[in-house]
């Protein structure tokens, strides 16, 4: 009898470690837009559902957006010389939100997650958790990343894009994520921290990543050994991977916090709603536009 209960208490511990994973679209509209921005090549317009598509914000251009079909209230300002992905994916029971960044600067408004969704902003090098909290991210064109949190708080990671491209099974990826998942640490309010390209160049060229770059998952488990793996990255948890905070100054925090005022999300039952949303975006839109442009003219006069 014991042996049975044994045996199915290890299949209900396999089930719960190894939760099943889900690709699933997630929808993102347009609340104000100014500028060349464009979606998957064509240009973004007022009030548009954008439905996991790839985002690029132009010269002088910003894009805002606000998560749809869902009970987080979430909005997000793409500025100039972005470019940005919203994904999904549903892991067990709960729907991961992605917001994935390849470069540019985008300042989030998170004023509520709902109890079964999680809010995920990825860049080259980062992965950010976060619950309700205002932040910003910057990733260079080198991929470094700095974010910013004027309110609330966030659990950061190093993040290496190219490990996610193999089975999560997998030996190789197993132990990666397992020394990055160690390294997970808090940015709190009025904080902020970088997480130079440097870091995931020097791990991907370490643990012989670099070298099996286009290989099959299996090639890459063929070629690379583990205990040498687990060295290199022994040592480079002392060192390479330990990032700090530093404060943000009081009034760069102050002045960054004013431009909340314009993302605030709109509440679920106006913006799920198509009769009601499309005047209300508009209604907000016009005095944003109005202030973006007397903004740019001031900074025009500045040269």
């Amino acid at each position: 009898m014991k042996v049975y209960s044994l045996f199915f208490l290890s299949l209900l511990l396999l089930n719960f470690c190894t939760q099943k994973e889900e690709i699933i679209p997630r929808k993102a509209i347009v609340i104000s837009v100014i500028g060349d921005v464009l979606a998957s090549g064509k240009k973004v317009h007022l009030a548009q559902e954008i439905i996991d598509e790839e985002i690029i914000v132009g010269k002088n251009s910003m894009c805002d957006l606000q998560l749809l079909d869902s009970d987080s209230l979430v909005v997000l300002r793409l500025k100039s010389y972005s470019k940005f992905k919203l994904s999904g994916k549903k892991v067990g029971s709960k729907i991961q939100n992605l917001f994935t960044f390849n470069y540019g600067t985008g300042i989030f408004n998170v004023s509520k997650v709902a109890s079964q969704e999680q809010i995920k902003t990825l860049t080259p090098t980062l992965t950010a958790g976060v619950r309700g909290t205002k932040y910003e991210v910057n990733i260079q064109p080198n991929g470094s990343t700095k974010i910013l949190v004027l309110e609330g708080e966030i659990q950061a990671k190093p993040r290496i894009p190219e490990i996610e491209k193999l089975s999560s099974s997998q030996s190789v990826a197993k132990t990666i994520s397992k020394t990055l998942d160690k390294k997970e640490f808090k940015i709190k309010s009025g904080e902020f921290s970088e997480i130079p390209a440097e870091v995931k160049n020097k791990l991907l060229k370490d643990t012989g990543l670099e070298s099996t770059q286009g290989n099959t998952p299996k090639e890459v488990g063929q070629n690379i050994e583990l205990e040498k793996l687990e060295e290199k990255l022994a040592q480079m948890e002392k060192d390479e991977l330990n990032f700090s905070t530093k404060e943000i100054d009081l009034q760069t925090q102050k002045q960054k916090l004013k431009e909340y005022d314009e993302i605030v999300p709109f509440e679920k039952t106006q913006i799920n709603d198509p009769k009601i949303r499309t005047a209300l975006i508009q209604a907000r839109f016009r005095k944003i536009e109005k202030n973006w442009w007397e903004m740019f003219k001031e900074w025009l006069k500045s040269f």
